[in-house]
C-alpha cells in the first residue's frame, strides 16, 4: 500500500491513516501521542502542534503540554514562541525551577536584553544558589559583557570548588 515511499513517509502515512479511522470514533489519547511522536520524528512541526492541541483538549493543559510545545517551537527554531510557551506555563507555576532553566537557556541562545538575562540569572540563583551551570554562565556573562569581575570570580570559584576538573568551569575561571 505504501510502496515507493521512504521509511519515514511510510510510517507517517500509516499513522495518519490510523488517525483518520480513529477520528471517526472515539479519540484515543494513546493514538494521538503516537502520532505526535511520528510528527516530531519527521520534523513536521505544525501537524505536531495540532495534535498537541487535541491532546490538550482531552487532557487539559499541563506541564507536559508546555514542555512538548516548548520543544516543538525550539526544534523549529521559533525561540520567541518557545519562550512565550514557557511564560504561559510559568503563570500557573511561577517558581518552577525546571521551566525557569528552560527559559534561561532560550534567553542565552537568543541574546536576550542584558537586564532581562541578569534578572533571570539572579532569580534562579536566589532559588538554587549552588546551581553550577547557572553560576558558571552568569560569571562568564559578567566577564564578557562588563560587570563586577570580583563577583564573577566568586561565582566561578564556587564551580571550581565543586567540580575542579570540569573544563568549561576551568575555562570560565
Amino acid at each position: 500500500m505504501y510502496q515507493g515511499m521512504g521509511k519515514k513517509a511510510e510510517t507517517v502515512a500509516a499513522y495518519e491513516e490510523a488517525y483518520r479511522v480513529q477520528q471517526k470514533g472515539a479519540r484515543s489519547e494513546d493514538l494521538l501521542e503516537r502520532l505526535l511522536q511520528v510528527y516530531l520524528a519527521t520534523e513536521q512541526w505544525k501537524p505536531a502542534l495540532k495534535i498537541q492541541d487535541e491532546i490538550d483538549a482531552q487532557r487539559g493543559y499541563d506541564a507536559y503540554s508546555a514542555i512538548t510545545r516548548y520543544r516543538i517551537y525550539a526544534m523549529a527554531g521559533e525561540y520567541k514562541k518557545a519562550i512565550k510557551e514557557i511564560d504561559r506555563y510559568l503563570k500557573t507555576d511561577p517558581d518552577n525551577l525546571r521551566f525557569l532553566l528552560f527559559k534561561l537557556e532560550l534567553m542565552e541562545q537568543t541574546n536576550a536584553k542584558p537586564k532581562n538575562l541578569i534578572a533571570m540569572y539572579k532569580k534562579i540563583l536566589a532559588m538554587d544558589p549552588y546551581n553550577l551551570m547557572v553560576l558558571n554562565n552568569y560569571a562568564y556573562y559578567i566577564a564578557t559583557h562588563g560587570g563586577d569581575l570580583n563577583e564573577a570570580e566568586k561565582m566561578s570559584a564556587i564551580t571550581i570548588r565543586e567540580d575542579a576538573n570540569n573544563p568549561v568551569y576551568l575555562d570560565t575561571y
